[in-house]
């Protein structure tokens, strides 16, 4: 099996997988490292939701695209979230998607998405570390605002 080493502006995907393969020592310490790593999702206009998978340090096993929707809403269900994570075998996930229009601020949708993860999680015994919306300029993390 080849691993490729993620570089600052560039991940290579390996044959076998849709996502990138990282470097063991890439760790998620904070919301802003989530934001750096998604800093292509600021101009898209079209909303994307992705699942990182980490291992027991924080450390990303997987980054995937889970959907793609469209310039104000993108569907899913916690059985998309899951999949990718158990199929990794993560401890703990981070759920991120962009809103097209510039405003980080959850909507409705949002918060209620982020309660039925919160809860599949839990039931699943994985750690769900954060959900973050990611806009033009700036980003909402529920877990920074006390919310997960």
């Amino acid at each position: 099996m080849a691993v490729y080493k993620k570089t600052p502006n560039d991940f290579q995907a390996c044959d076998y997988c849709k996502g990138p393969i990282y470097q063991k020592t890439e760790t998620i310490n904070s919301s802003a490292d989530i934001y750096n790593l998604f800093s292509e999702l600021r101009g898209k206009n079209r909303e994307s939701f992705h699942v990182l998978s980490l291992n027991s340090r924080n450390r990303i096993l997987d980054n995937s695209k889970v959907a793609v929707g469209s310039v104000n809403t993108v569907h899913i269900s916690p059985v998309e979230v899951l999949k990718t994570a158990l199929i990794k075998e993560a401890v703990s996930i981070i759920c991120v998607h962009n809103h097209p229009s510039g405003d980080c601020s959850p909507s409705p949708e949002d918060r209620r998405l982020t309660e039925r993860l919160a809860r599949a999680c839990s039931l699943m015994g994985i750690r769900f570390l954060d959900s973050m919306i990611i806009a033009a300029v700036g980003y909402y993390s529920f877990s920074d605002s006390g919310e997960l």
